[in-house]
């Protein structure tokens, strides 16, 4: 029975969100083939939050007819063919429209898991994963849309299963896909499912 700490460094991409992680793993041999290990990581996550915001616009014939009022400071990304609805005032037209909000999030992450030995270098893995937000930096709740927009959650649950191959015993590669669960854990449809595909290099430190 031997331990192994494993330093790790690895990028992901997903459809929401894309980051970094760097960490360190523990691991144990039950046998030639079977080990059990620990992941213990920081992981900075980019987030994409779709959101609607109003804007107001003078109505045709008025003064100033069919200027856009200013766009919110905090919209990244506002698409023109995406009106809802339209409230007709005095002369002012209010017009619920999208935008797409980039943010930042840091998460604490711990990611136990079981894995076997397949060939000589290559291994495949699998297990729970959590990660607990470190810092808030969610963007504020919409006031025009409050019950359908979807956030990143501050628990975050997910499953990973991974492939790893050892080009010397001391360095390797890993690739890692991460399965959210957070829509089946709260039905509601609150929070976005952060799924991504995660590239990472291992180095082993201490056998």
């Amino acid at each position: 029975m031997n331990f192994s700490v494993i330093l790790s460094g690895g990028v992901n991409q997903g459809s929401n969100n894309r980051g970094y992680m760097a960490g360190a793993t523990v691991r144990k041999m039950i046998n030639d083939k079977v080990y059990v290990e620990s992941d213990i990581a920081f992981a900075s996550s980019d987030n994409v939050q779709r959101t609607k915001f109003m804007s107001y616009e003078s109505a045709a014939g008025a003064p100033g007819g069919g200027t856009l009022a200013a766009k919110p400071a905090s919209a990244s990304k506002v698409s023109s063919d995406d009106v809802n609805t339209a409230v007709n005032g005095a002369g002012v037209t209010g017009v619920v429209k999208t935008q797409d909000i980039s943010y930042n999030l840091s998460y604490a992450q711990v990611t136990p898991g079981i894995g076997v030995k397949v060939m000589k270098r290559m291994s495949i893995g699998m297990g729970p994963d959590f990660q607990k937000m470190l810092v808030d930096n969610r963007p504020a709740t919409s006031t025009v849309d409050r019950d359908n927009i979807q956030v990143a959650p501050s628990f975050d649950v997910g499953f990973v299963g991974k492939t790893e191959f050892a080009f010397t015993n001391r360095f390797k590669a890993a690739v890692a896909y991460r399965k959210g669960i957070n829509g089946v854990i709260n039905p509601s449809d609150k929070f976005i499912d952060r799924d991504y595909l995660q590239f990472q290099m291992k180095c082993t430190i201490f056998n």
